[in-house]
């Protein structure tokens, strides 16, 4: 579903090889009507596990958000161990820094919420984090996609329209 008038969604997703400590995030935002406001993807090579990679995704989002959006953010995410301590006032866990981080960063938002996304509504961050990792590189695209998600972007405003 596409956000209400004047919110914008933020999808964010990352991915982690526990072999060797490397990991991607992948970020899209768009407006309410589906038109790409970004892409980003970073590689992250010091990684501590998946949900270490999910709570990095939240704050590139949210800090891509704060830099490139003049309005308010719906941040969406897969990881529910994620949106749960973002959601908490205070979390004590290995996470606490970034989230700190990250809560720091949606204070500069206009305003913001966090919501749970089905694993396949966020397909195209999720392909951007891989990409991530496969590239070994990092980007931001402003108002636009790299190819390997160009089909998935057309796919998901389809779905929207119907």
């Amino acid at each position: 579903m596409p956000p209400p008038t004047g919110w914008a969604k933020c999808n964010v997703d990352g991915s982690f090889v526990s072999q060797s400590g490397e990991a991607g995030v992948g970020v899209v935002i768009r407006d309410s009507e589906g038109q790409v406001i970004l892409t980003a993807w970073r590689v992250i090579f010091r990684c501590q596990d998946a949900v270490e990679a999910e709570a990095l995704a939240c704050l590139e989002g949210l800090r891509l958000a704060a830099q490139w959006v003049q309005g308010s953010i719906i941040l969406e995410s897969d990881c529910t161990r994620v949106i749960q301590a973002m959601q908490q006032k205070e979390d004590r866990s290995a996470l606490r820094f970034i989230l700190e981080v990250a809560k720091d960063q949606a204070q500069v938002l206009v305003d913001w919420r966090i919501t749970k996304v089905k694993r396949e509504s966020n397909l195209v961050a999720h392909e951007l984090a891989h990409f991530a990792r496969r590239s070994m590189h990092s980007a931001v695209w402003l108002g636009r996609a790299p190819a390997c998600v160009e089909g998935l972007i057309k796919n998901d405003c389809n779905l929207c329209a119907n």
